[in-house]
């Protein structure tokens, strides 16, 4: 009968061999899902990508003189911007899931209204003389990064005035995609102008706004039970229940890094623009985490799950059970790898928590049953058909949990190692025998009296 440690090493061997089917079922996990992504990608290209609305922005076209090298004088046009002094965005957010074959995708069209004023353009502050600005091109404009999303932008209000919408916005503006529209802009203003603009929006995963205004005021609404709130700032309150969400950003430009107006000078519009991206902030229609990520985490304990088997067997042959052969054990290696393409097989289908009792229950009885062949008895069979069990059980809960399944793990762990040392305590391990030493004293090591 061999040595335990040569038949120790001998499971350690065949354990490390799962590493290569188990890292096969992680490649299909990632191929399968950048299925996924793709038909959701195709479906938001259709309908509308996530979404990100900046302004509206004002722009002003004026002459430029300036002398050049040859000394000759030369006039050319350039653009100034002006963001609002105050923007209040109230919007509401109808969700829709669609599905393309297997693959689920969470659409919305969101019904936005943007209202707010101009205060009078301070063309001092920005070296530009009155006289310059072509004030009968003045023109209003909203980016928004998937124009094909906009599904009706047909009504603002300038001054109370109501103005046609078009497609597109100013070349050296806040964002190309988008609408606009020319309105009257008075040099002799000396009152803030007031504005309302209605914007109907299709887009899909996530709604952001850029803070434009002096002072934003953002609420968004919407049935959708799971929202994730990021960007460059937090709402400032929030209510999320099973029935949906609503939340409120007060944001003010002091802590925007974006001035509220600049010229097209030397790239400074491409600048702002960027500027104000990057401080937008909004919601994201998170989906709950879905059968791919859930089969991925569960990846991780693969070689942990068949470890511990194959330490089950080995403790059977330790304390008198009769010893498998290395190809037995490989088929129970097997049967425990094949646990996660049928996990990931069936969640395709049923979703992950129906997936995992099924799987785990055709598992537990496969490897129990050929158990119960090998081991030649019932009761060992059942015993260890009872640790998989609970194996899988906590497996699940693991993956239920988030913040605490690290603490969990590790405890579990940490009861399995106690429990292993404890039923091993007497075991004579520098004998060619499985049996326990019987000249060890209760609490003594191992080895046998001289």
């Amino acid at each position: 009968m061999p040595n335990p440690l040569v038949r120790f090493l001998l499971l350690s061997g065949l354990t490390l061999l799962f590493v290569v089917p188990l890292a096969i079922v992680q490649l299909l996990v990632g191929e399968r899902e950048a299925r996924r992504r793709s038909a959701l990608a195709e479906m938001g290209a259709a309908w509308g990508r996530p979404q990100t609305v900046v302004g509206p922005l004002l722009a002003l076209s004026y002459r430029s003189t300036r002398t050049e090298a040859d000394g000759k004088t030369r006039t050319c046009l350039r653009t100034a911007f002006f963001l609002p002094s105050a923007l209040k965005v109230d919007g509401t957010l109808a969700t829709e899931r669609r599905r393309r074959g297997l693959f689920e995708a969470v659409l919305y069209r969101a019904e936005l209204t943007l209202s707010g004023s101009f205060a009078p353009p301070d063309l001092k502050a920005l070296g530009i003389h009155p006289e310059d600005v072509l004030w009968e091109k003045a023109t209003l404009s909203v980016g928004v990064s998937d124009v094909r999303g906009v599904k009706d932008a047909s009504s603002l209000l300038w001054a109370g005035q109501p103005l046609s919408l078009g497609p597109g916005t100013t070349e050296s503006g806040v964002a190309k995609p988008g609408v606009s529209a020319g309105v009257p802009l008075s040099p002799d203003a000396s009152e803030p102008t007031p504005f309302t603009l209605s914007l109907s929006l299709a887009g899909s995963e996530s709604l952001f706004v850029a803070p434009a205004g002096a002072t934003t005021n953002v609420h968004l609404r919407s049935p959708w039970p799971t929202p994730g709130f990021g960007g460059a700032f937090l709402p400032d309150s929030r209510d999320v229940s099973s029935a949906g969400f609503t939340a409120a950003w007060a944001v003010s430009a002091l802590g925007r890094g974006t001035s509220q107006q600049w010229r097209s000078d030397g790239g400074a519009a491409d600048t702002r623009r960027e500027g104000l991206e990057k401080s937008a902030f909004g919601v994201t229609l998170v989906v709950p985490v879905d059968g791919y990520q859930q089969t991925t985490r569960a990846l991780k304990y693969g070689i942990l799950f068949i470890a511990l088997t194959y330490l089950a067997f080995f403790l059977f042959e330790v304390f008198g059970g009769p010893r498998t052969h290395p190809l037995q054990l490989l088929f129970v290696g097997l049967a425990l790898a094949l646990f996660y393409l049928l996990l990931l097989s069936l969640s395709e289908h049923t979703g992950f928590g129906r997936a995992y009792v099924v799987a785990a229950t055709a598992t537990v009885a496969c490897v129990g049953g050929y158990a119960g062949a090998i081991l030649g008895a019932r009761s060992r069979a059942a015993g260890l058909a009872a640790g998989l069990l609970v194996l899988y059980g906590t497996l699940f809960v693991l993956l239920s949990l988030e913040d605490y399944a690290l603490l969990l793990g590790s405890i579990v762990l940490f009861a399995i190692l106690a429990s292993v040392m404890y039923l091993t305590r007497h075991v004579d391990w520098f004998a060619g025998s499985f049996r326990p030493n019987p000249h060890a004293p209760a609490g003594a090591g191992a080895r046998p009296a001289p």
